[in-house]
C-alpha cells in the first residue's frame, strides 16, 4: 500500500529519504551502528510534517523493539529498571505537556517549532555521542535510584519530543558496568516499554492514527532488511568509521531542519 506523499516534496525524494531513514532504524534495532537511528530520524523529518513523523517513527521502533526483546529474554536488569521505568512514565508525561503547548500554535508555527526542536535535540545527542566514540568522559549522575528516575525522565522528555532517547539513558547505564547482553537487554526493554508509554498520548494527539498505520506499511520490508543487514555488518564493518559517517550525515540533516525552521 502507498504512502500519501507531501506535496511539498517530490516523490521520488520521499522515497529516498524515508527509505534511508527506516533502514537506519532497523541497522539500530540489530544492536549496530549506534547513532543511525538519529540520522533516520532527521530524515523523516525532512520528507514529512514532524509532527507525521513522530507517530511513523514510534510504530517503527515498537515494531524493532519486539523482537529486540525477544533475542535478549531474561537479559534485563530489573533492579535498574523499575527506577527507570518511573522516570519514564514521568518523563512522558512532561514531554506530553510540552506538545499539547507546541500543538496549541498555528500551523506554521507549530512546523517550524517542531522541526527546530527536533534538530536542535538531534544535534545535542549527536555532541553526546561524540564523546562516547572517541573515548572521552562524559560527566552524569552517579547510580542510585533517584539518579535513575531523572536521568530517564529527562530521556523520556527528550524521546517524546524526538525520539533520541538512546545515548542519554546509554551513558548513564554505562556506569552499572553490566554485561554487553545484560547492557543491551536492559535497554531494550527500556525503549520498548517507553514507546509503549507513548502511545496514548500520540493517539489522543493525533500523532498516531490509521493513516499513520497506513503510511508505514511499506516500509516494514526496509526495516527488517536494515536489521538483516546489522546483523550481518557487526563482524565486517568497523562500527566507529560507520558511526562517523552517520554523525556527519546526521549533523548536516539536523542543520537543515534547523534552517528550515528559521528560514522557512
Amino acid at each position: 500500500m502507498l504512502p500519501t506523499i507531501p506535496p511539498d516534496i517530490a516523490p521520488w525524494l520521499y522515497y529516498l529519504y524515508v527509505g534511508v531513514a527506516v533502514l537506519m532504524i532497523g541497522l539500530t534495532k540489530s544492536g549496530f551502528g549506534m547513532g543511525a537511528g538519529l540520522l533516520g530520524i532527521s530524515l523523516l523529518a525532512l520528507a514529512m510534517p514532524p509532527q507525521e513523523m513522530l507517530g511513523i517513527t514510534l510504530v517503527l521502533l515498537i515494531l524493532g523493539d519486539i523482537p529486540a526483546n525477544i533475542s535478549h529474554r531474561g537479559h534485563q536488569n530489573w533492579g535498574l529498571l523499575c527506577w527507570l521505568i518511573v522516570g519514564a512514565v514521568l518523563g512522558v508525561a512532561i514531554g506530553s505537556v510540552m506538545l499539547v503547548m507546541l500543538q496549541g500554535l498555528p500551523s506554521e508555527q507549530l512546523q517550524r517549532a517542531m522541526r527546530l526542536t527536533i534538530g536542535a535535540i538531534c544535534l545535542g545527542v549527536i555532541v553526546l555521542q561524540a564523546f562516547r566514540l572517541f573515548g572521552k568522559g562524559m560527566s552524569t549522575l552517579p547510580m542510585h535510584p533517584v539518579s535513575s528516575i531523572v536521568v530517564a525522565a529527562v530521556a523520556a522528555t527528550v524521546s517524546t519530543l524526538a525520539h533520541a532517547a538512546g545515548p542519554i539513558i546509554g551513558v548513564y547505564l554505562l556506569q552499572a558496568r553490566l554485561t554487553r547482553r545484560k547492557f543491551v537487554g536492559t535497554l531494550a526493554m527500556y525503549f520498548l516499554l517507553i514507546n509503549l508509554v507513548k502511545v496514548p498520548t500520540f493517539i489522543w494527539r493525533e500523532l498516531l492514527t490509521l493513516e499513520t498505520l497506513r503510511n508505514t506499511i511499506w516500509t516494514l520490508p526496509v526495516g527488517a532488511l536494515g536489521a538483516v543487514l546489522g546483523f550481518w555488518m557487526h563482524n565486517r564493518i568497523p562500527e566507529k568509521t560507520f558511526s562517523v559517517v552517520i554523525y556527519v550525515g546526521t549533523t548536516a540533516a539536523a542543520a537543515k531542519l534547523i534552517l528550515m525552521a528559521i528560514v522557512g
